[in-house]
């Protein structure tokens, strides 16, 4: 405390603070400043008036975080597309990136040379890269320890995925550096930690966004903002240039990205909607889907286009939908559809959801998928494979 007293009483001497806004600007004299103070309160998570409610609040939200997440076979793969995010930085040439990623694949001695390398970014990757988990892992407590631990290890895939995007990122840019530097080493791993911190979300205050460090209530509403947030910031860089070239290139990476995603989650388009039709609405969820709490609205929007339960990527809006519903949806299924299997399964949704049980979203996507198929309302699969994969990723249901 005392250290970052001196600090900030070191920057607003007046010749310090004017020569900072002469060199740098004004603007990133003031976030810098912004950025310290979040820095320096990064273990502060709520006011002590509010720790009362909004405490357990933060707490289950991160737990939701990895009901959703942890052990779902969709949610992991989608990783596979977090290249496209550091291919379209201004920064970072292909060329590059392939020879990263090459380099890394046929010497795995690199990844921990790049932890070496990078102490400040690489180093303690592996524990600051999602803010929910950095968030668990400080709930104290014998039993939240545990569970913290068991939901740590259910995200185990997601970290091992982070760990090989983000050490091919850093390498390709690592190399690259070196090569606009003349070898100079300082500088290549400057401008390669600079790439991971622009390109993926972090959980650690120092390598996040402004949006994504806030704190008290707000941080409630900043959940699953990480990838967003990224995706944002390459937009507003695009726009930003002013080159329409370069907002072309951003704009088809954004739509590749999007139906890339929806063959992942198994989504194309059934063989009654029409293609084009289909193709338009992807290209707009592209774009606005990307925009925090916007995305949230356009979501709505294609659930009821598309006959589905809309998935928030905002938590308070995913458990509050899912707290007020839920009730509702047990007692309809036990009386009017005399149901209780599908009761009980809303419940455990619920349950799972504000618990943070890992695996909670992909059983009952499986199960779902199941009923479906028992009661005639999707097809019988054709053999195991098919049936073990539209299990883990269920097709959309014909109109």
């Amino acid at each position: 405390a005392e250290a970052m007293n001196d600090v900030f009483k070191f920057l607003r001497q007046p010749g310090i603070k004017k020569s900072i806004q002469q060199t740098m600007g004004a603007e990133y004299y003031q976030e810098f400043l912004s950025w310290l103070l979040d820095f320096s309160n990064s273990n502060k998570t709520v006011d002590q008036g509010d720790a009362f409610l909004l405490k357990p609040l933060l707490r289950f939200k991160s737990g939701f975080v990895v009901s959703k997440l942890a052990l779902n076979f969709a949610s992991n793969a989608m990783q596979l597309l977090d290249p496209i995010k550091v291919l379209l930085d201004k920064d970072m040439k292909v060329l590059s990136y392939a020879k990263g990623f090459t380099s890394v694949m046929l010497n795995r001695k690199l990844f921990a040379e790049v932890q070496e390398l990078s102490p400040n970014v690489m180093r303690f990757r592996a524990e600051n890269w999602n803010r929910e988990l950095h968030e668990l892992a400080n709930y104290r407590g014998k039993f939240n320890s545990k569970l913290a631990a068991f939901q740590q290890a259910a995200m185990i895939t997601f970290t091992l995925m982070d760990k090989l995007n983000t050490t091919t990122a850093w390498y390709g840019r690592y190399i690259q550096g070196l090569e606009e530097t003349n070898g100079d080493v300082d500088q290549a791993i400057a401008l390669a930690d600079r790439i991971v911190d622009r390109s993926f979300q972090a959980g650690a205050p120092q390598h996040m966004s402004r949006l994504m460090r806030t704190k008290g209530w707000t941080n409630l509403f900043t959940t699953f903002g990480g990838d967003i947030s990224t995706w944002f910031g390459i937009m507003d860089n695009a726009i930003r240039t002013g080159d329409p070239k370069r907002m072309v290139v951003v704009l088809m990476g954004l739509f590749i990205e999007q139906i890339l995603a929806q063959i992942i989650r198994n989504r194309m388009p059934t063989e009654d909607e029409d293609e084009i039709e289909w193709l338009l609405l992807q290209a707009g969820h592209s774009v606005f889907g990307k925009i925090p709490f916007i995305g949230d609205m356009v979501e709505i929007g294609m659930a009821k286009l598309e006959d589905r339960v809309p998935q928030f990527g905002n938590p308070v809006f995913d458990a509050g939908e899912k707290a007020l519903m839920s009730p509702f949806r047990a007692y309809d299924a036990y009386t009017k559809q005399e149901d209780a299997e599908k009761a009980s399964m809303e419940m455990v949704d619920a349950l799972g959801t504000t618990l943070g049980v890992p695996g909670t979203a992909q059983g009952l996507k499986s199960w779902r998928y199941f009923k479906d198929v028992r009661e005639g309302r999707r097809p019988e699969p054709e053999g195991p494979g098919q049936a073990t994969y539209e299990a883990i990723l269920p097709p959309k249901k014909e109109r």
